[in-house]
């Protein structure tokens, strides 16, 4: 009988680890410049240097303001690059996100701590989302990362 089937894992997973997982699980080597790692490796065990958040993005599109989130499964913070409002939610007590609690004086430290995840997250971008070691504002929209290549970008 397999012991692991039905079991939950904490170890936040994404997307981008479906091709590591389909490589390794054919046997084949993942090349070293893919972003995700195979889910087979927190299943054997091997959760050293797992990654402790996802990151999740959302531009301009249908309403002013673009976001930019971070979620370790258990806890989710939001920041709103338009304006700076941030938000905090429990999603073990509050998977629906109801109950925002970025304002609450008793989760200020909570608050604080995924804030400097972020900053730390969005540095290596630079000035238009980090800026004298705060998250900055954009009230512009950007189609692309200043760091993404230039011969890349579609013409139009």
């Amino acid at each position: 009988m397999d012991r692991q089937r039905g079991r939950k894992l904490p170890q936040p997973v994404e997307l981008r680890d479906v091709l590591p997982t389909f490589l390794d699980t054919a046997g084949a080597p993942a090349p070293s410049h893919l972003d995700g790692r195979s889910l087979l490796e927190p299943i054997r065990g091997r959760t050293a240097n797992w990654r402790p958040f996802i990151d999740l993005e959302h531009s301009m599109c249908y309403s002013k303001d673009h976001w930019t989130a971070l979620t370790d499964g258990r806890q989710k913070y939001i920041y709103y690059a338009y304006d700076g409002r941030e938000q905090l939610f429990d999603l073990e007590k509050d998977p629906c996100e109801l109950r925002d609690l970025a304002g609450e004086p008793a989760h200020r430290s909570t608050l604080r701590m995924w804030r400097d995840h972020m900053i730390d997250h969005l540095s290596e971008r630079g000035e238009p989302f980090v800026s004298d070691g705060r998250l900055a504002l954009r009230k512009q929209r950007m189609l692309y990362s200043p760091h993404y290549p230039k011969s890349s970008k579609p013409t139009s």
